[in-house]
């Protein structure tokens, strides 16, 4: 019987010491172990921040490469003093997601809006630039209004301009 007890003994002092030994072991190693899920942390953020860069990467919109396409698409002015067109206002929007309505734009998607206002000297150059937008690959178009100033007989319109997704000036 001594010798289980002894044997009982034996094993749960190798065991105890063993036990110590492990937690000497866990004690030292913890720095490193802190180190690493800190650096398994960082690297699920950096890891986050590039998904989030390559999202924006693939959905920007070069807006100078929209409104250099658009402005293509204007009439020759007739008068070096004085343009056939111009514009008031300019505002860039991007659509995001993209939009796709059967009423705007002959249904075509469209990845962002110019929205325009500005004068005319007359109705036909606006008609002009109106179909070249319509006729581009690149734009789709919803005419707003026009109306007469009777002080200088100039037309103040308003229009907004579809830029459309897979044109030639969109990034690849």
């Amino acid at each position: 019987m001594f010798a289980f007890q002894f044997t009982a003994f034996l094993s749960q002092r190798n065991l105890t010491q063993e036990k110590q030994l492990r937690e000497n072991q866990l004690a030292l190693l913890q720095p490193a172990l802190s180190e690493q899920q800190e650096l398994q942390g960082r690297q699920r953020q950096l890891r986050d921040l590039i998904t989030i860069a390559q999202d924006v990467r693939n959905n920007r919109i070069l807006w100078s490469n929209e409104i250099n396409a658009m402005l293509e698409t204007l009439p020759p002015s007739g008068n070096a003093d004085q343009p056939d067109i111009d514009f008031d206002t300019l505002n860039l929007q991007a659509l995001t997601p993209p939009r796709v309505d059967e009423n705007l734009y002959e249904g075509q998607e469209a990845i962002a809006e110019l929205s325009i206002s500005g004068t005319v000297i007359d109705t036909e150059v606006l008609a002009q630039f109106v179909r070249a937008l319509e006729d581009s690959p690149n734009f789709g178009v919803a005419f707003q209004n026009a109306s007469r100033q009777e002080d200088s007989g100039f037309f103040q319109y308003s229009l907004t301009v579809g830029s459309l997704a897979g044109s030639d000036h969109e990034p690849q």
